[in-house]
């Protein structure tokens, strides 16, 4: 068992480098009495002596302090690269993603997401599925997928969502169709026409 604490060996480098207790309980945001309180508790913790204090002279290193000083440094060090790297790994993304992706979206949201999502997330290894939304849906609930975009409407009831993106629907014509020079339309307009909708794949 470890009888001292990290916080301990903090204290202890502050009041080692700053050469007072009472300028180390300052910078550490304590009181004069609980500084050297932890002082006392650190040396008992160790068996030895570590600071000789001297009366408005602030306190100087024995010799067995002076080693300690050293470990204690590095042992501080460490645990702050060690906290780091737990904050960096929470922040972080890596490891498999599968994102499904409703058909007539994934001309617009597939090349969003490679530009500006997988390249700042290389260690991301995403896979982008495209189909029907509520099917992608059904099998994101059985966890073959771990997200889907898809339009609000095709939204099942035991699904959490959230909207990404508000968009207004728009009609693709031929530049000699008889509605090319409007700029709005309404459905009615449409029910005789054909709709096509196009997807070409290409290899890379």
């Amino acid at each position: 068992m470890i009888n001292y604490t990290l916080r301990q060996l903090q204290y202890f480098v502050a009041v080692a480098e700053l050469g007072s207790i009472s300028a180390a309980a300052k910078q550490c945001h304590i009181s004069q009495a609980a500084m050297s309180q932890s002082m006392d508790e650190l040396e008992r913790a160790v068996g030895s002596q570590l600071l000789v204090r001297r009366r408005a002279r602030g306190v100087v290193l024995t010799a067995v302090g002076t080693d300690f000083l050293l470990d204690s440094r590095a042992l501080v060090r460490h645990a702050e690269e060690v906290q780091d790297l737990i904050v960096e790994r929470q922040t972080k993304l890596s490891g498999p993603l599968v994102i499904g992706c409703y058909s007539s979206l994934a001309a617009f949201w597939i090349p969003v997401i490679c530009e500006r999502f997988t390249n700042v997330h290389p260690d991301l290894q995403v896979t982008l599925v495209e189909g029907d939304g509520a099917e992608l849906q059904e099998r994101m609930l059985k966890g073959h997928l771990d997200a889907v975009l898809t339009h609000t409407r095709h939204l099942l009831p035991q699904v959490s969502w959230r909207r990404v993106m508000s968009g207004r629907p728009y009609v693709l014509v031929g530049g000699n169709h008889r509605l090319a020079d409007r700029t709005s339309v309404a459905l009615a307009e449409l029910a005789d026409d054909d709709f096509g909708l196009c997807c070409k794949n290409r290899e890379a």
